[in-house]
């Protein structure tokens, strides 16, 4: 009868019977206090971290060509995120046009 249900359930869902499986064996014994599934900081480092002075640099670059009032916080600059992206590049850092857009909001 067990099988059956299975299958009924492997059909509705699509996945696999193993998985199926293995998760009606975690609710019968649950694991108390299973704590951390993945690493501790793992994962991407920030740009932040693995480029030091990459914001400082993309200040000076932008810094000559902004313009805006002095009195105000608020400036803009004439150069396109793409260009920035490839001259950080050519100064080797590795920057994406999507983050340089939003640092650029953040400067």
């Amino acid at each position: 009868m067990a099988m059956v249900a299975l299958r009924w359930v492997w059909k509705a869902i699509g996945m696999s019977t193993t998985t199926i499986c293995k998760g009606i064996k975690e609710l019968k014994n649950p694991v108390k206090d299973v704590g951390r599934i993945r690493k501790k900081d793992g994962g991407r480092k920030s740009y932040k971290v693995t480029q030091a002075g990459i914001l400082e640099a993309l200040d000076n670059l932008v810094d000559p060509t902004s313009k805006g009032d002095p009195e105000n916080s608020l400036k803009w600059t004439s150069k396109s995120v793409r260009n920035l992206a490839e001259a950080m590049k050519e100064r080797g850092y590795n920057i994406g046009k999507t983050t340089i857009g939003v640092r650029l909001q953040d400067l």
